[in-house]
């Protein structure tokens, strides 16, 4: 497993942006007019026993941050994701229905049914309804806007299929009707990723595999030739930003003596290197990335690590708090 041994980063500050009492995670960022943006899931806790909803919370000098709004599908909510287009700002999200045992559990032996909504606002203040894209069954997981349009990777399976997980690269002209593109990983995989449309119009993009391994897929300019590489890096829920040439990567990063951390890597000659970990612990990271100028990164996320002292702390349970720091570029 690797660790952070030297760094290109520097941790400029760190503040909690959000803490009610609840389980508060998931986080996703975009700057639009002049404006910060944060989302989260809030709930009871990690998993989809008891619903989630989404908040939006806003802020014009990253200090006070002021509630925009909720979101609800009536489902259980959760992993928002911003995108700032010139005319709009959306927010994609994924809301599941799990089935239960007779104690109240989830019931791992039956898959949760995803189904991804968007809405979208002009203005920052009138939102449209929360509607649903793509296909039911699928989760499209990390939702952004390139040159050549809506680019996302979606993970899940058909309603009616009892097979494992998949991961589909997917596409759309308006961010509202989305078509499937290619399939990434074969069943069973992999599931959460991120991606990015380079200017040449070629893709590159990090998933989450299931077990130890981060899968790295680059294509072409055309789209049409793809290479595959397991990385031997460990990182759940990669969130990619580029800042100038460079491109980094937040997630969740496992300590060889257990537990978790937030931690920031840098993409370099086909490797995830470890740069810089965030205050954090126990439920934590699953980042909002984004460019705060040409040497420093905005960083969102969530953690429990102020609570894990307490007699009654659960990990996954409330409390969880939301954070946002501002990470500056060494070398």
């Amino acid at each position: 497993m690797q660790s952070v041994r030297q760094s290109g980063l520097e941790l400029e500050w760190v503040k909690r942006a959000f803490h009610d009492g609840r389980h508060n995670a998931v986080t996703s960022l975009a700057h639009w007019r002049g404006r910060t943006w944060l989302a989260f899931r809030s709930a009871e806790g990690h998993d989809p026993i008891t619903p989630g909803v989404i908040r939006l919370l806003v802020s014009d000098d990253l200090e006070n941050w002021q509630l925009a709004g909720n979101m609800s599908s009536g489902m259980d909510d959760r992993d928002p994701k911003l995108v700032a287009t010139a005319d709009r700002l959306w927010i994609f999200f994924g809301a599941t229905q799990q089935s239960l045992t007779q104690d109240g559990l989830r019931d791992r032996s039956i898959p949760r049914l995803h189904v991804t909504h968007q809405a979208s606002t002009a203005d920052g203040v009138n939102w449209s309804l929360p509607a649903k894209a793509y296909t039911a069954g699928w989760w499209i997981w990390s939702p952004r806007r390139g040159p050549s349009g809506f680019w996302g990777l979606a993970y899940g399976l058909d309603a009616e299929s009892p097979g494992p997980l998949e991961v589909h690269l997917v596409h759309s002209k308006d961010g509202c009707h989305w078509q499937h593109q290619r399939d990434l990983l074969e069943p069973g995989a992999g599931n959460e990723g991120d991606l990015m449309e380079r200017p040449d119009g070629s893709l590159f993009a990090l998933i989450r595999g299931t077990g130890d391994s981060t899968y790295a897929f680059e294509s072409d300019a055309q789209r049409k030739v793809w290479r595959r590489v397991e990385l031997d890096s460990w990182c759940h829920a990669p969130a990619l930003c580029a800042v100038g040439t460079r491109l980094f990567v937040g997630g969740r990063a496992r300590l060889p003596g257990g537990g978790y951390r937030t931690r920031i890597f840098e993409w370099k000659q086909g490797q995830l290197i470890p740069q810089l970990d965030l205050p954090s612990g126990g439920d934590t990271s699953y980042c909002g990335m984004i460019s705060d100028s040409n040497d420093s990164l905005l960083i969102s996320y969530y953690s429990q690590h102020e609570f894990q002292s307490a007699p009654d702390f659960v990990m996954g349970a409330k409390p969880a708090a939301v954070y946002v720091a501002r990470v500056k570029l060494k070398n």
